[in-house]
């Protein structure tokens, strides 16, 4: 299951959520209470391991300026919770390397939001996702992570996530580069 902790404020909170096993961080860039200026990001970005996917977070921004972001402070993703058309987002999608489209606040297809380390597993049988997002469900303050909340909204997510079918155990799963057909 991949986790991604949003709405990261701080160097501190970011590395938190990579020790707790989060494989993404993102930051805001749309007007938030965990809005976040660019070069406190890049900074941050620097210093992050190479493998965790670095998301910046948009709501109805033009496009140029979110490949401009997401380019020079080097992100490997953008997040798009706007109203973006199909056409802004395969805009987007055509200068960065990785492009989450979301739903806005507020829309009806939401009913699965709110997520927190209570409800995750519920919601992930529930949906059965690729992933899971969460920010204000793992913080004790507006843009300040807690640490019990991350690391259990990761184990649980993690531990909701459907287990691969791996075959009977007698028989080995067929391997299309050793197996003659």
């Amino acid at each position: 299951m991949f986790v991604k902790i949003c709405g990261i404020t701080s160097e501190e909170d970011a590395l938190l959520a990579i020790a707790m096993g989060a494989d993404a961080v993102g930051f805001v860039f749309a007007p938030s209470s965990r809005q976040v200026a660019s070069g406190l990001v890049r900074d941050i970005v620097r210093r992050l391991p190479p493998e965790v996917l670095t998301v910046g977070v948009f709501r109805d921004e033009s496009p140029q300026r979110v490949v401009d972001i997401v380019n020079n402070i080097g992100l490997r993703a953008a997040q798009l919770h706007g109203h973006e058309t199909v056409e802004q987002t395969i805009l987007v999608r055509s200068k960065v390397p990785f492009v989450i489209k979301g739903f806005p606040a507020g829309d009806p297809a939401l009913d699965a939001g709110g997520l927190t380390p209570d409800n995750v597993a519920e919601a992930i049988d529930r949906v059965k996702p690729w992933g899971v997002d969460v920010s204000t469900g793992v913080e004790n303050g507006p843009g300040r992570k807690d640490a019990r909340l991350v690391r259990d909204f990761v184990r649980n997510a993690k531990a909701a996530a459907p287990h691969r079918y791996r075959g009977d155990e007698d028989e080995r799963p067929f391997d299309w580069e050793e197996d003659e057909y």
